[in-house]
């Protein structure tokens, strides 16, 4: 589930702030923007996601994509952008020093 709040209390602990304008000028916009996100009356896009995330070391590209289902204009597009927020769980979920790992035995 998309939770903007919970990202943007997470991309403040990570920036080392305590308060939105301090956040907003940390990833270029303004106040009030960053206000309109919070009460749902406008939605970061996905270059500011990718900032907060940075901050909050969440994954952007989740985010965006979680986005994206909860602003679904029907449940057919929701239910898509479902699938692939769960297809992008489960390829994230390999870790890539096992994989690296493995192969070096298989080399061996």
């Amino acid at each position: 589930m998309f939770l903007l709040g919970d990202l943007l209390a997470r991309a403040k602990l990570g920036a080392g702030v305590k308060s939105d304008i301090k956040l907003a000028r940390a990833i270029g916009v303004t106040q009030p923007c960053l206000s309109m996100w919070r009460m749902g009356r406008a939605w970061p896009n996905d270059t500011a996601i990718a900032l907060l995330c940075q901050f909050s070391g969440d994954d952007a590209a989740l985010f965006c994509v979680q986005l994206a289902a909860f602003r679904a204009p029907n449940d057919l597009t929701r239910l898509m952008w479902e699938s692939v927020e769960n297809s992008l769980k489960r390829v994230r979920h390999f870790d890539a020093l096992e994989v690296v790992a493995a192969t070096k035995k298989i080399a061996a």
